[in-house]
Formats: C-alpha cells, sequence, structure tokens
C-alpha cells in the first residue's frame, strides 16, 4: 500500500488542478518504506500548498487519468466509487491497463479518500499480492521497512 499526505494551507491561493503536477516532488520511500501505527507502508510523501478544493480536483483528475502521473499506463476504467464511510470520505475501485499489453498486466486497484480540517491523505493500495505487481507499479521492499 502507498500513502500520500497533504497538509492542506486553507489561505492559499487557488491553483489549476493540473499545476499541481509540476509542483509534484514526493519524497520516496521505496527503498525502505516507513510503516504507521495503522500498519501501512508510506512509500511516498507530499506536501502541497493549495486550497483543499485544488488538491481534491488535483486528485480526482489523477484517479480518472493515471497516464498523466504513471507513463506506462494507457488509461484507467473506474469500475465502482462509493461514499463516505466512518474514516473515508471516498473510495475508488479502478482498474489500470497499461500501454505494453504485451508484457505488463492489468491491475486492480482501490483508492481511499480521507480528510480531515487540516489534511487531506490518499492510499493507493494494490488488488494484489505484492509479488505479482506489475513493473509499472512501485515494489516496496517490506523486509527493510523501518
Amino acid at each position: 500500500m502507498s500513502q500520500s499526505d497533504v497538509q492542506i494551507e486553507h489561505d492559499s491561493m487557488d491553483l489549476d488542478p493540473q499545476s499541481l503536477f509540476s509542483q509534484f516532488s514526493p519524497t520516496l520511500f521505496f527503498d525502505q518504506p516507513v510503516r504507521t501505527k495503522d500498519d501501512w507502508y508510506i512509500l511516498a510523501e507530499q506536501t502541497v500548498p493549495v486550497t483543499m478544493d485544488a488538491f481534491w480536483k488535483t486528485i480526482e483528475r489523477w484517479t480518472a487519468e493515471p497516464e498523466l502521473v504513471i507513463p506506462p499506463v494507457e488509461k484507467a476504467e473506474i469500475l465502482s466509487t462509493s461514499e463516505a464511510t466512518e474514516n473515508k470520505i471516498k473510495v475508488i475501485l479502478r482498474e489500470l491497463i497499461p500501454k505494453r499489453k504485451s508484457k505488463d498486466t492489468n491491475l486492480m486497484e482501490e483508492i481511499s479518500y480521507y480528510e480531515n480540517e487540516r489534511e487531506a491523505t490518499v492510499v493507493y493500495k494494490p488488488m494484489i499480492d505484492t509479488s505479482s505487481l506489475p513493473f509499472y507499479y512501485p515494489k516496496p521492499s517490506i523486509s527493510k521497512v523501518k
């Protein structure tokens, strides 16, 4: 599982959602994933100085169009969307479809959106065993977890 945290500055100016990509330079933990208290592993973390609205517009676009941020992916098919549960504000099940279909496999992924008044978190969870992840998906080295 990977997790992307965002600290929200409520008084920051609004940005075009696509312009967030130009600011995207996350701290990566692929070689040494950071274990959280909830048995999650943080693989990438990014603070983004934007409004909550601009953040969610960007995340929704990246969820629907992953090829904007994952070049080996051709597109995604959104299979289901469910609204608010106890802690989550939305859960999306999608299938990532690679460009190199003869070499890479499709991947089912659950994306969970969380939010409180100060921060928003997006969790990307592949619906497959880590050893079977396709080339284009980050592979954590869980044996080296902090």
